[in-house]
């Protein structure tokens, strides 16, 4: 586990399992049951996976989690890029670990996971921001 995000009842996790990035979100009162789960390889070499984001490339995969929220995750060697949408998302957002949040504005209904070391976590979030 590198780190988590606590969203009121929701809870995000992100890991890594060897060259796998994961992430899977639980639900306060129902930790064991994962809403969502998804597991993506780093890209092999530099011609798999999308260069859309510094310190590429990323593979990326997503998944519709319960009480409507849905996950995508872009997984590359040097960082990974979690966007959670909640209809619950809140401002007041806790996390611990080697990541950066992005919180929503007033109208958004997602929240962005930056995960990496410091320097990396830093370019990857400003190209999110410049993004939106």
């Amino acid at each position: 586990m590198i780190g988590e995000v606590r969203n009121g009842t929701d809870r995000i996790i992100v890991y890594v399992a060897g060259r796998r990035c994961g992430l899977a979100t639980t639900r306060e009162g129902d930790q064991k049951s994962l809403s969502i789960h998804v597991l993506d390889a780093w890209p092999k070499g530099g011609t798999q996976g999308a260069a859309d984001l510094p310190n590429g490339p990323y593979s990326h995969v997503s998944a519709n989690g319960s009480g409507g929220t849905w996950a995508s995750l872009s997984c590359g060697k040097d960082a990974m890029v979690v966007k959670f949408w909640s209809p619950n998302v809140s401002k007041e957002l806790k996390h611990r670990g080697s990541l950066d949040v992005i919180k929503p504005t007033s109208a958004e209904r997602s929240v962005s996971v930056v995960v990496g070391e410091k320097g990396v976590r830093e370019k990857v979030r400003a190209a999110l921001r410049s993004q939106s």
